[in-house]
C-alpha cells in the first residue's frame, strides 16, 4: 500500500496497533506526514489568506464584481483552500495533544522542513544542521516559535588588586600596637578575592548532533503515540 497517497486520517488509523491491518510502518509515515502538514501551515498556509473572507473579491458562488456567474474554478480553489485549512489545524491539534517539549518539536519541524519536497537547493532550510543550529533564533522565528536560550548562573571568584595602600597611623603609637598595625598596612597591600554571580547564554542547541537528536527524540514520541 502506498502510504503516501492515502488519506492522512485514514493513515492514522492504519497506524493504531489496535487496527486490523496495522503496520509499523505506517506510524512512522504517519507522523513524517503529520510533521510536513505543520511546516507548511508554519511557513506556507500561516502567510496567505485562503479561503473566503470578509474582504474577499469572491464569495462562494459568485464571480468577481458581484456578478451571479458560476465561477466553479474558483469555487473549487475555495473549497481546497477550507479543506487545507482543516487538514492543517487537525495536524496542528494533534501535535500539540502529543505534550512534547517545544524544543524538541522545533527541531522534529526544522528535520521536516530539510526534508520536504518544496526544501530546494541554496535556501535556508538545506543549510547543515551545526548552521542552523548556530542561527536558531532565525529559523526557530521562520516556524512560528520565539526561541529564547536560557541563562544559566555560576558562582565566579576572582582576584581583586588593591588600587591603593593605606598609611600606618601616625607614629608614636603604643608598643602593644605596633605589630597590629604593621599587619594591617601589609594586608592593605595584598590583592584580595571577592565572589560575584554571572549569568551565561545557554543555546537551545549546543551544536548540529543536539538537533539531530532533539528531532529523533521528538518523532519517537510521536510514533508511540501515533500507535495508540
Amino acid at each position: 500500500m502506498d502510504y503516501q497517497r492515502i488519506g492522512i486520517w485514514t493513515l492514522r488509523e492504519l497506524a493504531r496497533q489496535s487496527h486490523e491491518n496495522h503496520d509499523p510502518d505506517a506510524a512512522r509515515v504517519f507522523v513524517s506526514r503529520i510533521l510536513d502538514i505543520e511546516v507548511e501551515r508554519r511557513t506556507v498556509h500561516e502567510h496567505h489568506n485562503q479561503g473566503w473572507h470578509s474582504h474577499s473579491p469572491c464569495a462562494p458562488g459568485l464571480a468577481p464584481g458581484g456578478t451571479a456567474i458560476a465561477r466553479e474554478p474558483l469555487a473549487a480553489l475555495y473549497d481546497r483552500g477550507i479543506y487545507t485549512h482543516e487538514q492543517h489545524e487537525s495536524a496542528r491539534r494533534w501535535i500539540e495533544s502529543a505534550g512534547i517539549k517545544p524544543r524538541q518539536i522545533l527541531a522534529a519541524l526544522i528535520q521536516a522542513a530539510k526534508l520536504h519536497p518544496r526544501a530546494v537547493s541554496n535556501t535556508p532550510w538545506t543549510k547543515s544542521y551545526d548552521h542552523i543550529a548556530e542561527h536558531i533564533d532565525w529559523y526557530a522565528k521562520a516556524l512560528g516559535f520565539v526561541a529564547v536560550p536560557g541563562t544559566r548562573s555560576r558562582t565566579v571568584v576572582r582576584e581583586v588588586q588593591r588600587q591603593h595602600c593605606n598609611s600606618l597611623h601616625v607614629w608614636p603609637m603604643p608598643a602593644d600596637r605596633v605589630d597590629a598595625e604593621l599587619a594591617r598596612a601589609e594586608a592593605a597591600r595584598q590583592p584580595r578575592e571577592v565572589e560575584e554571580q554571572q549569568s551565561e547564554r545557554v543555546p537551545v542547541f549546543k551544536h548540529g548532533e543536539a538537533l539531530r537528536q532533539a528531532g529523533k527524540v521528538a518523532r519517537v514520541q510521536l510514533i508511540a503515540l501515533s500507535k495508540l
